[in-house]
């Protein structure tokens, strides 16, 4: 296939699967590129105004709080703040002793704890990963959307 036929494709694929606004959202922007020749960034809206958040720049924020949630559900406890504040001592802990001496590495290892790998991902995203166990708990425990 060619790169417009993919796109085609994915645009079939979202209008079957996809939330039906997502689709009609999908659907106009493709629309739109095809009938009047605009970057597909701008005819999708992801082309940021002024003073927004790139399209990059937010993705690379969902991935990084996407991580952090994982990290904070491995954590056992049932006081939502208790479990935060563990995460913060791992997140500092993590960030002092670990990252110098895996950020160069695509993937940790596997004798490193899916805790670890989570952080070792939200480190790796390249957006600060906060250690206030405030922030952590606003970040695991607000949906993704």
């Amino acid at each position: 296939m060619n790169p417009v036929e993919h796109l085609l494709s994915i645009l079939k694929a979202a209008k079957l699967s996809a939330p039906p606004e997502s689709a009609e959202w999908f659907a106009d922007g493709v629309d739109g590129y095809f009938q009047w020749s605009g970057a597909l960034d701008e005819c999708l809206g992801l082309k940021p105004k002024r003073g927004q958040r790139s399209p990059r720049y937010q993705y690379q924020i969902h991935q990084r709080d996407s991580y952090i949630r994982a990290a904070y559900n491995l954590i056992e406890g049932q006081h939502t703040y208790k479990r935060a504040e563990k995460l913060a001592t791992e997140v500092l802990r993590f960030e002092s002793l670990v990252w110098p001496n895996v950020k160069d590495l695509d993937y940790l290892p596997d004798h490193y704890s899916d805790l670890r790998k989570n952080l070792f991902n939200a480190f790796k995203t390249g957006i600060s990963v906060p250690g206030s166990a405030r922030r952590l708990w606003e970040i695991a425990t607000n949906p993704l959307f």
